[in-house]
């Protein structure tokens, strides 16, 4: 499942932590510098976070102020308050959906491929046994 930043910053404002949260020990993340891809075990699905979901997961440290980055943000783009308010709150709640961070539950795993009432349906091979 691949994010990118979001077209437009929401219409209400958001309401931002104290601190940001931190990303939950169970997920394994890769770093490609400007994006990272993750891992959750827990339901085998992949998410790629772009743009600014890969900004604001970098600060889930736990430790980070979420009105800092949204100011540093700011800072850097030349952009708009509310707006970056607004996006480092989507992606929170975006990460918080996806199970990502510490205390959130994984999203449901897609249904399996071949699976019916529970039980592992006969696979059939795609080249013949000699």
């Amino acid at each position: 499942m691949a994010f990118e930043a979001g077209e437009s910053a929401s219409s209400q404002s958001t309401h931002l932590p104290a601190v940001m949260p931190r990303r939950s020990d169970l997920v394994e993340v890769a770093d490609f510098g400007s994006s990272f891809v993750v891992f959750d075990p827990r339901n085998h699905l992949v998410h790629e976070l772009s743009g600014w979901l890969a900004i604001v997961f970098d600060a889930c440290d736990g430790e980070c102020s979420p009105e800092d980055l949204a100011s540093e943000a700011v800072d850097f783009w030349q952009g708009d308050s509310a707006e970056a308010h607004d996006r480092v709150g989507e992606a929170i709640r975006a990460f918080e959906s996806l199970g990502i961070l510490d205390g959130t539950e994984p999203m449901t795993p897609p249904p399996c491929l071949g699976c019916g009432d529970g039980a592992v349906a006969k696979r059939r091979r795609w080249f013949a046994r000699p």
